[in-house]
């Protein structure tokens, strides 16, 4: 594909592995825009896989994935399907493409790749595991993937698979491509591990001494199974604590200046960390993440 899709797919790596380094800066929206766009944006990573004219695919694949990935639902169905169809492509090279000679099954490329993203589509935007490891390991993962595809052409005294090469159909019985895959592989895990280890640091909740910062002991008490004798809904029935939680929320995404009267003061201090804060109000909102 040459040199501005490897130096691409390495930015947008890059990104999705540091970005959260900005996330609690004056930038922060802009950061959390950028970091949702690249993700819709790693679909071109796909490009050399598709039978169009070279000259225009990556361009046609970026503007559509831009456009729809002002949805967020799509930023998650873009980034898994990509991550997904990544890992079956690494797998056809490992030996997939020799079983499917050996058995004479015919050229199933493009199933194995589309089979593989509809997998991780579906398991982790149809099911609770996905907000959870979504931007803990997902990311990472598909950061990784994109800075290995990217490093992997810009430097080519690595002897790791291309873009190219990784999303090619020909099936190459000799055996040539195993080193040049299992390097792809460790290189790809390496850095993943990194992003998945960096990303379990900085989404540490930051600690509070008073319990009445951003975080601390007011969020504590709305987990489940956080609510005892002294916890935030302690005054509540358990039949309740839903009801209220939706009142707390309610309280939060109101216009400035709402009555707040029928809120006790643990939770008018809620409701006003979470308005100054947008990454604690996320995590209040929908439990944390990128979302």
């Amino acid at each position: 594909m040459g040199v501005i899709y490897d130096a691409s797919l390495f930015a947008m790596g890059l990104w999705l592995l540091l970005y959260r380094i900005f996330v609690r800066t004056r930038c922060r929206f802009w950061v959390q825009v950028s970091a949702q766009l690249t993700c819709g944006a790693s679909l071109t990573f796909l490009s050399p896989a598709l039978p169009w004219d070279p000259d225009w695919k990556a361009a046609v694949l970026l503007v559509v994935s831009l456009l729809l990935t002002t949805c967020n639902c799509m930023t998650v169905f873009f980034a898994t399907g990509t991550l997904g169809a990544g890992l079956g492509a690494l797998l056809w090279r490992l030996g997939g493409c020799s079983a499917a000679s050996s058995l004479e099954a015919g050229d199933l490329h493009a199933e194995v790749l589309g089979v593989f993203a509809l997998i991780f589509v579906g398991a982790f935007c149809a099911t609770p595991i996905g907000p959870i490891v979504f931007e803990r390991i997902m990311l990472p993962l598909l950061g990784a993937l994109l800075f290995t595809v990217g490093i992997s052409g810009l430097v080519p005294l690595i002897g790791s698979l291309t873009g190219d090469a990784l999303l090619a159909d020909a099936c190459d019985n000799s055996g040539s491509e195993m080193s040049p895959a299992l390097i792809f592989l460790g290189i790809w895990l390496l850095v993943a591990l990194f992003g998945i280890l960096y990303k379990a640091i900085l989404l540490r909740p930051p600690p509070s001494e008073s319990g009445s910062g951003p975080g601390g002991s007011l969020i504590a008490s709305l987990l489940p199974g956080a609510a005892d004798d002294n916890g935030l809904l302690s005054s509540h029935k358990r039949g309740e604590d839903d009801s209220r939680f939706q009142i707390l929320c309610k309280a939060i995404l109101a216009p400035e200046g709402t009555d707040q009267s029928h809120l006790t003061a643990n939770e008018r201090a809620l409701v006003k960390v979470c308005r100054e804060d947008e990454f604690e109000r996320d995590r209040v909102l929908w439990g944390g993440g990128l979302l």
